[in-house]
């Protein structure tokens, strides 16, 4: 008989695994992409004259400088301090204005007069001026004192605005955008010096209202005023914020 062999001897131990090669170079960084070109810088103001009714109640406490009521024009006695001045009352035949001496102002520069304003009822409107002598207890828009002014004229047959230097129109009466009775608006003044003369724009709520050139007008004194009246029809008018400053 033959004789059988051995048996098979268990497998050997796996071998030691290879060292890891060395890491290879990084890459090269890519190059900077340009920078973007700066933004505009915004414009620049100085609040010179402030009043708010809210905050300061009277117009006695504005910022700087005290202002003065003429004719019909009182503080507010129902809705005080939220309505302000009340220009003049639902009556037929009433004139008021609210005045500030804005001691050494130079209306010669570019500034921006805003303020929130309410006609009410059909007549006649809010008008305002700036860089006149007092207007007292005159109508604003057609004083001879040798200022810039606007007005608001809601009656019913004009229902337009319109520039004025002392006293006399200036060009056109354009149609209001809008109506503007029986709700408070914010108007804003901007006298601004172009390449092209000087400029004077009004902005109702934001949107443009109506602008003209006024590069002949020559600021006569330091006062600014804002006032109304009624006829034949009439409505409360009020004003209840007012703010004066450079703009750069």
């Amino acid at each position: 008989m033959s004789q059988v062999g051995g048996g098979v001897g268990p497998p050997g131990p796996a071998g030691a695994a290879g060292a890891t090669g060395p890491t290879g170079p990084s890459g090269a960084t890519g190059a900077t992409g340009p920078t973007g070109p700066t933004g505009a810088t915004g414009a620049t103001s100085q609040t010179v004259m402030q009043w708010n009714s809210a905050f300061d109640g009277s117009v006695n406490n504005t910022y700087n400088y005290p202002g003065t009521l003429y004719g019909d024009a009182i503080m507010d006695p129902g809705n005080a301090p939220f309505y302000g001045v009340r220009l003049v009352p639902a009556n037929n035949s009433k004139l008021g204005n609210a005045v500030w001496q804005i001691l050494n102002f130079d209306f010669t520069k570019d500034f921006e007069l805003e303020m929130n304003i309410y006609m009410g009822g059909s007549a006649d409107g809010i008008n305002f001026v700036v860089g006149s002598t007092n207007p007292t207890n005159n109508n604003i828009a057609t004083f001879v004192g040798g200022g810039l002014s606007f007005l608001y004229a809601t009656y019913y047959i004009f229902n337009n605005t319109s520039f004025f230097i002392n006293g006399v129109i200036q060009g056109t009466a354009f149609p209001m955008r809008a109506s503007y009775l029986n709700k408070w608006i914010r108007s804003t003044l901007k006298v601004i010096n172009t390449n092209t003369g000087r400029c004077a724009t009004v902005y109702t709520d934001g949107v443009l209202e109506n602008s003209i050139n006024i590069t002949s007008w020559v600021p006569a004194d330091t006062y600014i005023g804002v006032g109304a009246r009624t006829g034949g029809a009439n409505g409360n008018h009020y004003i209840n914020s007012i703010t004066l400053k450079y703009i750069y």
